[in-house]
């Protein structure tokens, strides 16, 4: 489990090696100033993770929309003539 570590802004600057190490080990850590955390940082890599996860769980989310809207016997479906002229048209595609 990572440590948390709660530092100055003043410490981000004295101690900045010291703390990219601790990010890059991943560990928390905040920058406080005075009783509340401002700031979290992180690695780029957990930056990436995140990113990542989150684009995934958007794609998710639009495909169980679209697996919905497929099986409702009512939609209206276009030919793939009617597809492509009509994503050339609004897209320029």
């Amino acid at each position: 489990m990572p440590n948390t570590y709660i530092r100055s802004p003043q410490d981000l600057v004295d101690n900045y090696s010291d703390i990219v190490q601790s990010v890059k080990a991943h560990n928390r850590v905040f920058i406080s100033q005075g009783d509340s955390e401002e700031l979290a940082l992180i690695s780029k890599d957990a930056l990436i993770y995140i990113e990542e996860k989150l684009y995934f769980n958007y794609v998710n989310e639009k495909l169980k929309e679209a697996e919905n809207w497929a099986a409702n016997p009512d939609a209206n479906w276009l030919s793939e003539d009617e597809f492509f002229e009509r994503a050339e048209n609004t897209y320029g595609v």
